[in-house]
Order: structure tokens, then C-alpha cells, then sequence
């Protein structure tokens, strides 16, 4: 397959359509904030018991 009829062909391929509210990308956002702070406490409990 040459570089053209890849590119039409990508250009063809059905997508999924894009979600009506922005309610998927909110959890998204708060599930990382939610990782993240996880992360956070327990580095934080660490340093607390290794340095007092």
C-alpha cells in the first residue's frame, strides 16, 4: 500500500464519536487527582516514619 491510499484510508475508517458532556473527562481529571494524592499521603507517611 502506497502513502496516498493509506491516508484514504485512514481518512475513511469510522470513529467513535466524541461524548456530549464533558462528565468522562471530569472523572478522568478526578481519578487522577484522586492517584495522585494517594501518592502524596503515603510519601508523606513514609518520610514521617523514617525521619520522625
Amino acid at each position: 500500500m502506497n502513502d496516498k491510499t493509506r491516508e484514504e484510508h485512514y481518512r475513511q475508517r469510522p470513529t467513535e464519536p466524541l461524548p456530549k458532556t464533558v462528565r468522562p473527562a471530569l472523572f478522568l481529571l478526578l481519578f487522577l487527582i484522586a492517584v495522585t494524592l494517594c501518592i502524596a499521603g503515603a510519601a508523606a507517611l513514609v518520610d514521617r516514619l523514617i525521619y520522625g
